[in-house]
């Protein structure tokens, strides 16, 4: 290698290692073009562009940087990478696996196999890696986080909190662990976490980013305090950050809306696809914090049914397919519409633990699409999860969710979203009248055997106890309601809007 492009390759390091990701891209197109045999361009090119989450590009490039060097170990393991971000997690475990038949001390690879088994709800191996990697180094703090992570998943809180405090010990300055830590802790009995966070948003230098994760967990420890003044300006601070980073504008919502109310008008269902030997799908649909990781619980808890979380398989589909400018495509919704799109969802299946003959579908975001659904998976069933308007977006506003939506995070885009959610819920109710079960939060805290039957009877499950008995289940849970939907039915958040009725005026007055 000569000396000009060694400089050139170390500038391209340093503006990598200073996030400009555009600049990396255009100037290792321009020196492959000299440099073909490069495997390490084309694996840092694939690598920046996985980070701008244009997948299919870096699968492109790590291809091409493998077929100069077949054992180029990180062109590999970021090759797993994007195949997991693209949902082919059969590709992305062989890559991870080759990494490992390699150098079976290749820790990134053994972390990143624990996140894919963690991502297919393969909790049990997913902690095998994570713990295989921690006897090779236990100093990495991201992996105790992702550790604690798939214990608090399948309920083992003391675990999840040890290694939740020892990457702390770790990265005092990862705040996303003090975040994740406050949703296990009940700060009315122990404020000694409160004590160090605050001592944390005074005294470090923090990005904005691990800022934010910090003023969600005090707002939250704030509350558990009944000091619902002081938790508000912590809200209100961490939403105001979260919105600044995101370009949401309501406009495209109300587009997407108008344009698939507009198609499904007056479509013609024809059942043209039979699902015919295929599991059979309920999907659990509505906002976020609505009682939906609740509602999986129950059901999951049969012993025919699988939850499987919010897979969003549905909605990447659909985004990927047919909604162009936040429209539907016109162009090209007649072919999408005649292929057997159940094909595509059920392949993505088979990488995750399934049980039973049943499945639960948790994407919130499928409300969008029960049209499409009840095209494509007629038999399927459909429950959709309400709550009282107030609490409800509360709720959501008062947590910081995986899922950057800049909705989330403005009172007046919050409420704006909400009457949108609830003007399309209307209109797929009028349009598959009696074929969507909804279920009222309050009537299932209220009656709860009686909505519990009501909801496993509309599922066409036959009745089992366990239904009744769902918090002593072994289903994981991934969202952030694990705490609350690990313990019985219980009213204390019904009416939670009233203590912060002065604050949400603007959001408040907006519901319909």
């Amino acid at each position: 290698m000569n000396l000009d492009i060694k400089t050139e390759l170390s500038k391209l390091i340093n503006a990598f290692n200073s996030g400009e990701y555009d600049f990396v891209i255009n100037k290792a197109s321009v020196l492959l073009k000299k440099n073909q045999e490069s495997d390490f361009l084309w694996n840092l090119k694939g690598l920046t562009l996985q980070i701008q989450k244009k997948y299919k590009l870096s699968i492109s490039c790590l291809i091409k940087a493998l077929q100069i060097n077949p054992k180029n170990l990180a062109a590999i393991n970021n090759l797993g990478i994007s195949y997991k971000n693209t949902m082919d997690y059969a590709a992305a475990e062989k890559c991870f696996n080759k990494v490992i038949g390699l150098d079976a001390s290749y820790i990134k690879a053994l972390i990143n196999l624990g996140n894919l088994k963690n991502e297919t709800y393969k909790f049990d191996e997913a902690i095998l890696f994570y713990i295989k990697a921690i006897n090779l180094d236990e100093k990495i703090p991201e992996t105790h986080l992702n550790l604690s992570y798939a214990y608090q998943s399948i309920g083992k809180i003391i675990e999840a909190k040890k290694h939740l405090n020892k990457t702390l010990e770790l990265d005092k300055s990862l705040t996303r662990a003090d975040k994740m830590l406050s949703v296990l802790i009940d700060y009315s009995t122990n404020a000694e976490h409160l004590t160090s966070m605050i001592d944390k948003i005074t005294n470090l230098k923090l990005t904005n980013e691990k800022k934010v994760y910090l003023y969600f967990a005090i707002a939250k420890a704030l509350e558990d305090l009944k000091d619902f003044d002081k938790s508000f300006e912590y809200l209100e601070k961490g939403n105001q950050l979260q919105r600044a980073s995101s370009s949401f504008n309501f406009e495209n919502i109300q587009k997407l809306s108008s344009s698939i109310k507009s198609f499904f008008l007056d479509y013609k269902f024809k059942n043209k696809f039979k699902q015919i030997n295929k599991k059979k799908i309920i999907f659990i649909l509505g906002m976020p914090r609505s009682g939906t990781t609740l509602v999986e619980k129950i059901v999951s808890s049969h012993s025919k049914v699988s939850g499987l979380g919010e897979l969003n398989i549905f909605s990447n589909i659909m985004s990927s397919n047919i909604i162009k400018d936040n429209e539907i495509d016109v162009s090209k919704i007649d072919e999408f519409m005649n292929n057997d799109l159940s094909e595509s969802y059920m392949f993505y299946l088979n990488s995750f633990k399934i049980k039973g003959e049943y499945i639960t579908d948790k994407s919130l975001i499928n409300f969008w699409f029960i049209g499409f659904i009840k095209h494509f998976f007629p038999n399927s069933k459909i429950v959709h999860c309400t709550r009282n308007p107030m609490d409800n977006c509360l709720s959501i506003y008062k947590n910081l969710f995986d899922t950057h939506e800049g909705w989330f995070y403005k009172q007046e885009d919050l409420a704006n979203y909400y009457n949108v959610y609830k003007d399309l819920m209307k209109f797929w109710n009028k349009t598959f009248d009696g074929q969507i079960h909804n279920i009222k939060y309050e009537n299932l805290i209220k009656n709860s055997d009686e909505e519990i039957k009501k909801i496993i009877n509309f599922c066409n499950l036959e009745w089992e106890d366990s239904c009744l008995d769902f918090h002593n289940s072994n289903t994981a849970i991934k969202t952030l309601s694990v705490n609350q939907a690990n313990k019985p039915i219980y009213s204390s958040s019904v009416n939670s809007s009233n203590n912060y009725e002065n604050k949400l005026k603007v959001l408040f007055s907006k519901l319909n």
